[in-house]
């Protein structure tokens, strides 16, 4: 019998990505941009998450996020976030919504950008299950991002840096916990990578 993944389940459940369809991406498919990658890491599933849904302090160690302020609360697990993010001559303040289920996921939604038409990341944190991995210190963590310019000179300009800014952010969570954490119990090991 089959087991299914946490991609899967997550994709299930509705986590990810609501707008990842053959209907959608169709004509639009060269300024849609995606990404995804699975991680062990040293820090426990509880300790990632805390570093992920904490968005109050992203302003603090996300790359290119100058600002990150609460605009209202919806329920215990979502609310909305206005984030300034950028570098010259790209700057976007948008509005996020945080969606949370501790220690399990955190998904963020944006359709309402100037410059992004689309913005949906979702962080997945699941146990190191392997029986030689079981760990409460070790975690998997399952990363997806898409997104799509409005523009097409600015999809051109974040196709030539999509995989720098990617690796960056997947670094910055992980430094952000080691700061938090201190130092991991096991190095960090990239277990797949895509890029659609």
């Amino acid at each position: 019998m089959h087991s299914r993944t946490p991609y899967e389940i997550a994709r299930k459940c509705r986590l990810l990505p609501t707008r990842f369809s053959s209907d959608f991406i169709g004509a639009n498919a060269a300024n849609f941009k995606q990404y995804k990658e699975n991680r062990l890491v040293g820090f426990s599933q509880t300790q990632m998450y805390n570093v992920a849904a904490t968005v109050a302090d992203y302003q603090s160690f996300v790359p290119w996020c100058s600002r990150s302020t609460l605009d209202r609360i919806i329920s215990e697990k979502e609310s909305d976030w206005v984030l300034h993010v950028g570098f010259p001559p790209l700057n976007e303040k948008y509005v996020s919504r945080v969606t949370t289920k501790e220690p399990l996921y955190v998904k963020s939604v944006c359709d309402d950008g100037k410059l992004l038409k689309y913005l949906e990341s979702v962080w997945i944190f699941r146990p190191a299950g392997d029986h030689d991995y079981f760990s409460d210190n070790k975690c998997i963590v399952e990363f997806y991002v898409g997104f799509q310019f409005r523009s097409a000179l600015h999809a051109n300009l974040a196709s030539l840096f999509f995989d720098r800014v990617v690796n960056k952010m997947t670094g910055a969570f992980e430094d952000r916990a080691r700061l938090l954490y201190g130092s991991p119990s096991i190095p960090s090991k990239t277990l797949s990578v895509r890029m659609i």
